[in-house]
């Protein structure tokens, strides 16, 4: 159970990773690092979490929303699946050589961008709010829906 405002419980927390998801966006914007875009799918994933404990407070906005970050999430991780076959190849230069490998890295190289293209596209669309206009639009969700929670009841105790 949650003491009075419960918009204000459960869209605190919201608010918090959103805003960190943004932050980390911009961060890997500036400098696409494989750790920068690592960081970012964390906290996209944080952000995921959030959306899907709220998805029944309106199902019809919070569900795409939820898919959204889901999808966001699942392309930056391979991105960083990418990045940790990456290092390995470097780890153990011994192991792998040759032409072969190299045309291999090349293509390693673009489909990270392609995935890096890929995630700041939708990475704009799903973290284009500010974190107020989120929360708030959020919160309005929440109390329509604690509202209509009763709404029968409210209906026939009115006559």
């Amino acid at each position: 159970s949650l003491d009075a405002d419960r918009a204000d419980a459960v869209t605190g927390g919201l608010g918090k990773t959103y805003k960190r998801a943004r932050k980390a966006m911009q961060e890997a914007w500036a400098a696409p690092t494989d750790t920068a875009m690592h960081d970012w799918r964390k906290r996209v994933k944080y952000h995921w979490y959030h959306v899907r404990l709220l998805r029944e407070v309106n199902p019809e906005m919070m569900r795409p929303r939820a898919d959204a970050a889901d999808a966001l999430g699942d392309l930056l991780g391979d991105h960083h699946d990418l990045a940790v076959l990456e290092n390995r190849l470097d780890a153990a230069p011994d192991d792998f050589r040759g032409a072969d490998l190299e045309a291999f890295r090349a293509l390693l190289r673009q489909r990270k961008a392609a995935l890096e293209e890929k995630a700041f596209t939708q990475g704009r669309v799903l973290l284009a709010e500010r974190r107020k206009a989120l929360v708030k639009r959020v919160k309005g969700y929440w109390k329509a829906w604690e509202k209509g929670k009763d709404a029968p009841e409210r209906l026939l105790a009115t006559g």
